[in-house]
């Protein structure tokens, strides 16, 4: 379709990537030199980099993280104070509602197996009486059936030595029965209606499952919906009570902040001027024997930290005598740039930001 296309690493680009990409990759020492040379970032990173500044910049950008994390809780904080007050008054109320209900873990199931319980209390009355019937009570029970079975088998037992094995058998089961039938003996003469009982776990039953519908949890979970909601409130609490303490160390940041950036300035301005006569002097010999390069240095004022500094640095460049220093990407023709860009590179002995292809 006759439209160019570009590629990195094999991977289409969009012209938007590919020329912001180029900026940082790419400076052609031509008519267009100006590409990186003109951006005021490039020259203060030319600057710092001619001065040795990585490690103070390194400082004043962890003071920057710091001043900004503090920033960002505070900032947190100040959105939620407003509804502060609504919301400490919910939690409030919610906190008090749970523990009027004396809530203990494990409560619900316990309720809730007590409860089936009562309500089948009838049938499990019915049943434990007559399981108790036809293995006990009566003479044709099972525990007498096997009695029975047990006595026989010893009455034959010298006819055939085998039936000993039996016998052992049988008397163990006749124990086990015995056992079983006197824990169900002892748990059908616990059994008895209790209809006030079981009106009081309904009702208790009924009032965990309506908070808890309004909790929009399961009834079993209203223990650590309190727990939950103790620990947002205690959270709101302390977040401000804090505020003081998070103001007080952004100040303390701040000022560290002011002396480092202080410093940085002092340094740029005493290191431009050094530069500037440096790449003054490498000009003459590139064929601008009258060419001035100064670097001028101004300090702005931030409402917060920048981890560049307060300065603002710009490339300035007179071409003739007596004439005023100006910005270099306002006056300097493509040629000169170019050559301005070579006696910085000499000067500053950093390439990356000039490699040629």
């Amino acid at each position: 379709d006759c439209r160019s296309k570009a590629y990195i690493n094999s991977s289409l680009v969009s012209v938007q990537v590919l020329r912001k990409i180029g900026e940082v990759l790419v400076n052609i020492h031509g008519q267009h030199a100006h590409q990186s040379l003109s951006h005021r970032t490039n020259q203060r990173y030319l600057l710092d980099s001619f001065a040795g500044h990585k490690i103070i910049i390194d400082d004043i950008n962890t003071i920057c993280s710091e001043w900004k994390s503090i920033d960002e809780k505070l900032s947190s904080i100040s959105s939620d104070s407003k509804s502060y007050d609504s919301t400490m008054e919910l939690l409030g109320y919610q906190i008090k509602e749970l523990e009027d209900l004396h809530l203990i873990v494990g409560e619900y199931d316990d309720l809730e197996e007590e409860y089936k319980r009562l309500s089948n209390i009838s049938e499990l009355i019915q049943i434990s009486q007559k399981a108790l019937h036809s293995l006990s009570e009566h003479e044709q029970s099972a525990e007498s059936a096997l009695q029975h079975t047990i006595h026989d088998f010893k009455d034959l037992q010298k006819s055939d030595p085998k039936l000993e094995n039996f016998i052992t058998l049988l008397e163990n089961t006749s124990i086990q029965l015995t056992d079983t039938v006197d824990e169900i003996r002892q748990y059908s003469d616990n059994l008895e209606t209790n209809p006030d009982r079981l009106n009081e776990v309904d009702n208790r039953l009924n009032l965990l499952m309506d908070i808890a519908r309004k909790h929009q949890v399961h009834a079993r979970d209203l223990p650590k919906q309190y727990e939950a909601l103790s620990s947002r409130l205690n959270e709101l609490k302390s977040n401000y009570d804090s505020i003081n303490e998070m103001v007080e160390r952004q100040k303390n940041i701040l000022g560290k902040y002011e002396k480092l950036a202080n410093k940085l300035h002092d340094s740029r301005v005493k290191n431009a001027n050094n530069m500037s006569k440096a790449v003054t002097k490498h000009l003459s010999g590139l064929g601008m024997p009258e060419g001035n390069f100064i670097i001028d240095i101004s300090s702005q004022e931030y409402d917060v930290p920048v981890k560049e500094g307060t300065d603002q640095v710009e490339f300035l460049i007179s071409l003739n005598p007596g004439s005023k220093p100006q910005p270099m990407r306002k006056i300097a023709s493509g040629g000169e740039l170019s050559r301005i860009s070579l006696a910085i590179q000499l000067v500053t002995k950093q390439m990356s930001l000039f490699t040629t292809m």
